[in-house]
């Protein structure tokens, strides 16, 4: 099986949240995890939250940024996924930001794996499988 990761599921994988159990089992079954490009800013952004808001001290922070980048086997190139994503987005009222993950898992015929919710619905509306 390949998989898309999101950034909600690896944050959750890498925090060992509960309801990143299962995001984190289809990771190590997966033959291939692949993720766009602004995966890295998201996973960045998102850890520098937990600096921030929470206290999470800096060098945690840094080797937990380094664990989700290492998730993902290979990145795709945004600017071959721009496109669709757009037009996804326009069509869902979601953000492009979401689309990206979309776009990629429908293009690879791949699970997404994601804690979004809203994503996991959309995501199941264009017979996309998520966990």
């Amino acid at each position: 099986m390949i998989a898309v990761l999101d950034a909600s599921a690896a944050v959750g994988i890498v925090f060992a949240r509960d309801d990143a159990a299962a995001a984190r089992d289809a990771v190590q079954q997966a033959d291939g995890i692949l993720a766009p490009g602004l995966f890295i800013s998201e996973v960045t952004n998102t850890i520098w939250k937990y600096v921030q808001f929470q206290g999470l001290e800096q060098n945690e922070a840094e080797r937990a940024l380094d664990y989700c980048l290492g998730l993902p086997d290979d990145f795709a190139d945004d600017r071959d996924l721009h496109r669709e994503a757009f037009s996804l987005s326009c069509g869902s009222s979601r953000s492009a930001y979401d689309m990206f993950y979309i776009a990629l898992a429908r293009r690879n015929d791949a699970m997404i794996l994601t804690l979004d919710q809203k994503v996991k619905q959309l995501a199941e509306s264009l017979s996309i499988r998520t966990l």
